[in-house]
């Protein structure tokens, strides 16, 4: 199998970077139980029959598997090799930080303050849980509810308690889909390569608020909650990114999330 590993020179130049197609599916990962935090069985085995499905309608040369190194996301290389391996691809899976990025940070004390505000607005009576991970959210209401409050009011400005905003977390995510579109100027010409990159929700939302103020430049932040992003993800949904270069070599991409189409922007 092809590793679109070589390196370039002026001779064999023509033969890379031409006529490629790179789809990036950044997807949540498969359902999981919020008493454990671990994906559930029978989401493990949705995650491959979607991937089978999707497999059969479209044909790549290779495909690339990426997980984030979240408890979730290594969780699911066990149904993500099984798929590659059903489809005689190398089985190679990386792990890539950007798919959390500055997230890592969220902390515990950020936690409990995100709880009173949810008590503050009466959305949810949290009580006084403890929780082992800050990042575990103890049920599916609580997880949404701090999610919509945390796109819309707490992108460019910082999360409560901690020195973080949620354009930071979105522009480590954008700077893994800017290296994803260097790596393709290395792939043979007239390739169809596809990466499954696995995230988690409250992350990808932030890249897709990000993209859609650089599109809506007359928009302001504060204006763009989930409605605008087309909602929240839900297990295994996510925005696809099209790369695709000309017979020059010359890139361009697009963001597509339900009924959002964007333009997205390589550096």
């Amino acid at each position: 199998m092809e590793t679109f590993e070589r390196s370039i020179t002026p001779e064999n130049q023509e033969k890379y970077g031409r006529n490629i197609t790179l789809v990036v599916d950044l997807i949540r990962h498969p359902e999981k139980d919020y008493a454990t935090g671990n994906l559930k069985e029978e989401g493990k085995e949705a995650f491959i029959q979607k991937l089978r499905e999707e497999y059969a309608d479209e044909q790549f040369d290779t495909i690339k598997g990426y997980v984030s190194p979240l408890k979730r996301g290594q969780q699911a290389i066990e149904p993500l090799s099984k798929f590659l391996e059903e489809n005689d691809i190398d089985t190679t899976i990386r792990t890539k930080d950007e798919l959390v990025g500055k997230m890592n940070q969220y902390s515990s004390e950020t936690d409990v303050i995100m709880d009173e505000i949810l008590r503050e607005r009466n959305l949810l009576d949290m009580g006084k849980s403890q929780k082992d991970d800050a990042l575990e959210p103890v049920s599916k209401d609580e997880e949404a509810l701090k999610n919509e409050i945390l796109i819309k009011e707490f992108f460019d400005k910082e999360f409560p308690g901690i020195s973080l905003k949620g354009e930071d977390v979105a522009q480590e995510l954008d700077g893994l889909i800017q290296h994803f579109s260097k790596m393709s100027k290395r792939f043979l010409s007239d390739s169809k390569v596809k990466i499954i990159a696995v995230g988690h929700s409250g992350i990808i939302e932030y890249l897709t608020k990000l993209v859609y103020l650089q599109n809506h430049p007359e928009i302001a932040p504060k204006d763009v909650g989930v409605e605008q992003i087309e909602g929240l993800l839900d297990y295994m949904s996510g925005p696809r990114i099209t790369i695709s270069s000309d017979e020059n070599g010359k890139q361009t991409a697009t963001f597509e999330y339900k009924d959002l189409s964007l333009r997205y922007a390589l550096k």
